[in-house]
């Protein structure tokens, strides 16, 4: 009971602030996207370069790389965004990540062969670049020495363990039943999670609607180890745990684990070197002398 007057209560805060003209003070312009400052963008980007570090570029695939349109009617992104994708992983200052609510399979076709990190159905999924496991991949340049096509395919890791979905046989039918009494929705059935998108509707009724349904999904749901979450223009049922952020706090676990291995084996080779030195100097001056010497 606390948990669904909790869901509705938030639901109900953020459509009245979607809706109404009431003044937040200094939190009125949280909500409004904010000009991207490209001088400042491309001046951090080169200072990079040069103090030679490194960069995580973290894209979301809806709203970023694609619109609602194509989001909608399953088109892949644009040959010019695989490419500008391509151009920037080639960089060995470079590592790029892709999010997106989409299941696995579908980012597998659309961006699969690039040397990138991909994050599928909002976070439940994590795919590194192909050649990763092999020892190879992980941006970087790695598109620099060859197309990421060539290197072996890499495997998803689940972030959530023990993710049980016995739930969605019966939330589905609520998803598709407030899919058809709002027009211009779109009900997304992944592999582990349901999501119900309301970007092209209508919109006071539509916010009516997306409260409702989430208030019908966490009475449904009761006690089945899901969250129900109502934001972006979307309504969605995802295993307990699972956020984006949770993926890319993996990602760069395993990130960290790499760079750790790097350092350690670029240490022992030059300590190798360095013990391997003096050795030859003396080889080479012992072999120099003559017996009488």
């Amino acid at each position: 009971p606390a948990q669904e007057w909790a869901e509705q209560y938030v639901g109900s805060l953020r459509h009245a602030r979607q809706t109404s003209s009431y003044d937040a003070g200094p939190f009125s312009e949280l909500s409004l996207a904010a000009t991207l400052p490209v001088q400042q963008v491309v001046a951090s980007y080169k200072a990079c370069e040069r103090s030679a570090g490194q960069r995580l570029l973290i894209f979301g695939l809806l709203g970023t790389l694609i619109d609602y349109e194509s989001f909608a009617s399953l088109q892949p992104p644009p040959q010019w965004v695989r490419r500008n994708l391509a151009a920037l992983a080639a960089s060995p200052h470079n590592t790029l990540v892709v999010l997106s609510g989409r299941e696995r399979a579908l980012l597998n076709e659309w961006l699969g062969d690039l040397p990138i990190w991909l994050v599928a159905e909002n976070g439940l999924w994590i795919r590194p670049p192909p050649g990763w496991e092999s020892g190879g991949g992980g941006g970087g340049g790695a598109a620099a020495s060859g197309s990421a096509a060539s290197l072996p395919a890499s495997t998803w890791e689940m972030v959530a363990e023990g993710v049980d979905d016995s739930w969605m046989a019966s939330l589905k039918p609520i998803f598709k039943y407030f899919e058809a009494r709002t027009p211009e929705t779109l009900t997304e059935v992944q592999e582990h999670t349901i999501t119900w998108h309301y970007c092209d509707a209508a919109d006071e009724f539509a916010d009516v609607q997306a409260v409702a349904l989430q208030s019908h999904l966490v009475k449904v749901s009761g006690n089945a180890p899901v969250e129900v979450g109502l934001d972006m223009k979307r309504v969605e049922v995802r295993p307990y745990g699972v956020s984006k952020g949770a993926a890319i706090s993996r990602i760069l676990e395993q990130l960290s684990a790499r760079w750790r291995l790097e350092q350690r084996i670029e240490s022992e080779e030059r300590l190798a070197r360095l013990t391997e030195e003096p050795a030859e100097r003396l080889s080479r001056r012992s072999g120099s002398l003559s017996p009488d010497e």
